[in-house]
């Protein structure tokens, strides 16, 4: 791989990383919801 590629490859990778970060955290939340909510009914 060239290093102009892997400076588009990182530069994509950075554009997208908030997303990342939020669609992960996203998903940690709703996890812990559900996992609260089961240990409240349960």
């Amino acid at each position: 791989m060239s290093s102009t590629g892997l400076y588009l490859a990182v530069n994509y990778f950075a554009s997208y990383f908030p997303l990342i970060i939020v669609g992960v955290a996203l998903v940690i939340t709703m996890c812990g919801i559900n996992s609260v909510g089961t240990r409240r009914t349960g």
